[in-house]
């Protein structure tokens, strides 16, 4: 089974992974207009927790369509809320999501 852990604005980010990363690599996928909060984050993650960040940017519409078709992402970071709801709506597992900064 897929975990998704859908946010939608990068302060969550940090505490979901630091209390729930799962592995020593965390798989996230990150549109493209949050790549370079995404890398900070990123670092200070793997800098406090010594797990491995694997960035995946992308555009959104093709990130959504990926963790549709089982992509095995940890973290799916946005700015636009559609479409982690619409992935909630689809039934997948949606762990965290977040509206708010």
């Amino acid at each position: 089974m897929l975990h998704f852990r859908i946010l939608c604005s990068c302060l969550p980010l940090t505490l979901t992974l630091a209390c729930g990363a799962r592995a020593d690599i965390v798989t996230v996928t990150v549109a493209a207009s949050l790549v370079t909060t995404a890398k900070a984050v990123g670092e200070a993650f793997q800098r406090d927790t010594g797990h491995e960040i694997v960035p995946g940017p992308g555009t959104t519409g093709k990130l959504y369509a990926q963790i549709v078709n089982r992509a095995p992402f940890d973290v799916f970071l946005v700015a636009n809320v559609a479409r982690p709801e619409a992935l909630e709506a689809d039934g997948l597992p949606v762990v965290c999501m977040s509206h708010s900064l």
